[in-house]
């Protein structure tokens, strides 16, 4: 990651804080009645030591998208929230634009993404 961008979202503070979430997703790739529900734990269950391991480690492919922000907006959350949730990044090599979630680890740190129209923004997943 540049020096000048700051890092918004981890997923191991989420795993490490909301374990409802890790157990119930451990539980339906474990569950033999739904085999395309789910993920497939290749690299691990969800959320295991094994699997915090080979994110680390870099083993779990990721993708990268790094472009400018060109719209923040709101969706039809089903929480009934109408506050910005989603950002449209523009990649500059394709002109491809990628819809993507707000996943921030501090509520706060929304304002950084929806003050920042135009900035670049690194997505690395």
């Amino acid at each position: 990651m540049p020096k000048t961008m700051k890092q918004l979202y981890s997923a191991i503070p989420c795993i490490e804080q909301d374990t409802e979430h890790v157990k119930g997703a451990q539980e339906l790739t474990l569950d033999p009645e739904f085999p395309d529900v789910g993920l497939k734990g290749t690299f691990g269950l969800f959320g295991s030591d094994a699997w915090i391991s080979n994110l680390k480690k870099g083993v779990i492919p990721r993708q990268t998208i790094m472009g400018r922000i060109v719209r923040v907006y709101a969706t039809n959350n089903m929480d009934g929230c109408r506050k910005p949730n989603v950002i449209d990044i523009k990649v500059d090599e394709s002109n491809e634009i990628f819809m993507e979630w707000m996943h921030l680890n501090v509520k706060s740190q929304k304002k950084i993404l929806s003050s920042r129209k135009g900035n670049s923004h690194l997505i690395l997943y």
